[in-house]
């Protein structure tokens, strides 16, 4: 972390543009280290004499002797600006019955705090939609991208940032998928989402429960205690419309070294630590029902276990594989695998994160009922 002391004449736009960094990132940086009284707004103001900032070349971490000799260990979020293509492919499971999406998308960070995402192709259950309710639900989700997400110091989404556009693409589709799809079941499908279409808070909940944007941006970005063992709370939406289910999980990273390439691996696990009830879950309730104190109704009980792999210079994903289970009376199980597509780590492939299946026999929708 280095200090500029501000000289007249000097603006947020020209510091950071001396530094090769944007103005939300040298904010950023700023604010997440300074002291309250010297926090930055948009403008420069006289009581704010120096500025904390670190460049892109100051961000990127090179040596991983931290990570044996320190007691702990800071991933700080510090993307660099290339495109990034990643495959992705979900599996859930509902007592073994295995339904699967594929796709892949291309990710850029266009500032430190705000990421576009653009979805490719779909495949469900290996297929490309050929169904019609699959055909008009992926025709709905097309709407949203390119995505722009606003993201936190820790990696997290806070914001949609191009909602108007998104409005402007439906109001723009509506007429022709209620011209091209007819029915009352179909009707009824896209009066659903036109109502968390039209209702920002609503989208960004939808968005924040999507599997993989909810892995993707999973908050790793954060001290790391190397000396003892950690406890955090981590959340997983494994029931459409309901808050995402609880988990503690325990945090561990460490380095993969294999013929000059080296990558850093974050361990998630743990287990359930939702008040609610399999019987809540069951009745889709939002909330607990169940007494705490009352033994003969127990918690659900679930599982959470997650491995990272990140690049050692920005920090940038790799790979991931989340696995998440909830015991109910159908088992819940979500699998979410991701890895690059143009720079895939051998590391990664080695540790079977993302596998490239051929179709498989056709199954029913699930998408639509």
């Amino acid at each position: 972390m280095k200090k500029y002391h501000i000289q007249k004449g000097d603006t947020l736009e020209s510091i950071a543009h001396s530094f090769g960094i944007s103005v939300f990132e040298l904010r950023d940086f700023h604010n997440t280290h300074c002291e309250l009284s010297q926090l930055l707004g948009d403008k420069l103001t006289s009581h704010i004499k120096e500025i904390l900032y670190q460049t892109k070349e100051d961000g990127i971490q090179k040596d991983f002797s931290e990570l044996k000799e320190k007691e702990s260990f800071e991933l700080v979020l510090n993307p660099d600006a290339s495109v990034e293509s990643y495959g992705v492919q979900i599996s859930f499971f509902e007592n073994e019955v295995e339904n699967s999406l594929k796709y892949n998308l291309k990710l850029r960070w266009l500032q430190r705090n705000l990421v576009k995402i653009q979805r490719e192709k779909l495949y469900i259950n290996n297929e490309e939609s050929n169904l019609m309710a699959d055909e008009l639900a992926h025709a709905i989700s097309s709407v949203l991208y390119p995505l722009e997400l606003k993201v936190n110091s820790a990696g997290e989404i806070t914001d949609i940032n191009n909602y108007p556009e998104i409005v402007q693409r439906w109001k723009e589709s509506l007429p022709k998928l209620q011209k091209y799809y007819k029915g009352e079941q179909t009707e009824k499908y896209i009066r659903k989402n036109e109502h968390v279409l039209s209702n920002p808070d609503l989208l960004f909940r939808s968005l924040t429960n999507d599997w993989f944007l909810h892995a993707f941006f999973n908050g790793l970005y954060h001290k790391y205690d190397l000396k003892k063992e950690m406890k955090i709370p981590r959340t997983f939406p494994m029931i459409p419309f309901l808050n995402p289910v609880e988990y503690i999980v325990t945090p561990r990273i460490s380095t993969l070294e294999e013929d000059g390439e080296k990558l850093i691996q974050i361990t998630l696990e743990g287990k359930t630590s939702d008040p609610r009830s399999r019987f809540d879950f069951e009745n889709e309730s939002y909330f607990p029902t169940r007494d705490p104190e009352d033994s003969e109704i127990p918690p659900a009980r679930g599982t959470y276990k997650a491995k990272y792999f990140l690049t050692p210079d920005y920090y940038t994903l790799d790979g991931f594989y989340l696995e998440c289970t909830l015991e109910l009376e159908k088992t819940k199980k979500v699998y979410v695998t991701s890895s690059r597509i143009k720079k895939q780590s051998q590391l990664i492939i080695e540790e079977g994160i993302i596998e490239i299946v051929k179709p498989k026999e056709k199954k029913n929708s699930f998408l639509y009922d």
